[in-house]
């Protein structure tokens, strides 16, 4: 269920790329819309409901597209001159976010093994708060990826200096 759902996130990306190499122009009162459109969809369907989680089937098989969607808009709206003016430039700016940047993939990785780990855990199950367990994982996939990218992927990158990147022209 994962992949057929997940695969037009994939492709906001892709086409969110292609554009961005080939500098495509896009209408920033049409994006605006979409943005908003998606955020009113999410709403719906998780007033529908009355659950935004995987349990919510029509937020499970459509939800969390529409969420792919707003983000990739989000994206875009950021590029565009003027889209959200100087604010979403100011957060994609924000230090803390570069610096965290460079661990997202690690805990990428790294998150979900320890929540199958954690979450059927004996240890997790007599905490009745599904924010609290929730945050929880976070916080341990956080630290957990942040060692993992000290100890392991950050010599990794240095290797990157011997497969030299080719540039294409457009």
């Amino acid at each position: 269920m994962l992949i057929q759902y997940r695969m037009d996130c994939i492709l906001c990306g892709a086409l969110i790329a292609f554009s961005l190499f080939y500098n495509v122009n896009y209408n920033r009162l049409l994006l605006q819309i979409l943005f908003g459109l998606c955020i009113i969809a999410i709403l719906t369907i998780g007033m529908i409901a009355n659950d935004f989680g995987e349990t919510n089937l029509i937020m499970a098989k459509y939800g969390f597209s529409v969420i792919g969607y707003m983000f990739a808009i989000f994206i875009l709206l950021t590029l565009v001159e003027g889209g959200f003016g100087d604010a979403g430039r100011r957060i994609f700016d924000n230090v803390f976010l570069r610096e965290a940047g460079k661990y997202s993939y690690t805990i990428y990785v790294i998150h979900w093994p320890i929540l199958l780990l954690l979450g059927t855990s004996d240890f997790m199950s007599h905490i009745s708060s599904v924010f609290l367990r929730s945050t929880m994982i976070l916080i341990f996939s956080v630290i957990l990826g942040v060692i993992l990218y000290h100890v392991y992927e950050k010599h990794f990158l240095k290797l990157k200096r011997y497969f030299p990147v080719k540039k294409y022209s457009k």
